[in-house]
Formats: C-alpha cells, structure tokens, sequence
C-alpha cells in the first residue's frame, strides 16, 4: 500500500473512533451495542483492507501502532534487535512494507 494511502486509512480508523467516543459521551454506547454493532465493522473493515496488503505480523505491528501506542503518541517504543523502530507513521509504513508485505 502507498504511503499516502496507508496515511489516509490510519486516519480515518482514529477519526472513526474518535466520533464513536464522542457519541459515547452522549450516551450512545456503540461498544457493547449487538442491535448497531458500528465498532466491530468497523474494526473489521479496516482488518479486511490490512489482510489485502500485509502478512499477520504486519498487522500486528500496524495494530500496537494504532490501539497500544495510540497511532504513534503513546510513547512506547518497538525494538529490531538493538535498532528502534516504528517512531511514527512513516518508519512503520517503511517497515512493514520492507519486511512484512505480501507478495504480489
């Protein structure tokens, strides 16, 4: 996936979400809804479109960077070895296109 595009589908997951926690504190709770199950689509759209482009281990790196670390501001940090990576968004598209892509 271009880095463009990756950028984009990142930010429109954390927008998504960001609306839902909005809705929430309107008490509309869409995390445990059966009847509107909005969180688990979703989640499982934006699964769907990693599935397409990265192998599991990708997209459990993309997943730590996105839930864990709170798309990069978390201030956890993901170690290759002795090397740092995934300090943003940038060095995690990189890396996982590098190391973690599915073949074409």
């Amino acid at each position: 996936m271009k880095y463009n595009n990756f950028k984009e589908l990142l930010k429109l997951n954390k927008e998504l979400f960001d609306k839902l926690n909005e809705l929430e504190s309107l008490w509309f709770d869409f995390y445990e809804n059966k009847r509107f199950p909005l969180v688990e689509l979703i989640d499982k759209s934006f699964m769907e479109t990693l599935k397409s482009h990265y192998t599991d281990t990708g997209i459990d790196w993309i997943t730590w960077f996105v839930y864990d670390n709170s798309y990069g501001t978390g201030g956890l940090k993901a170690y290759d070895g002795e090397k740092e990576i995934l300090k943003n968004l940038k060095q995690l598209h990189s890396y996982i296109n590098k190391h973690h892509k599915l073949k074409d």
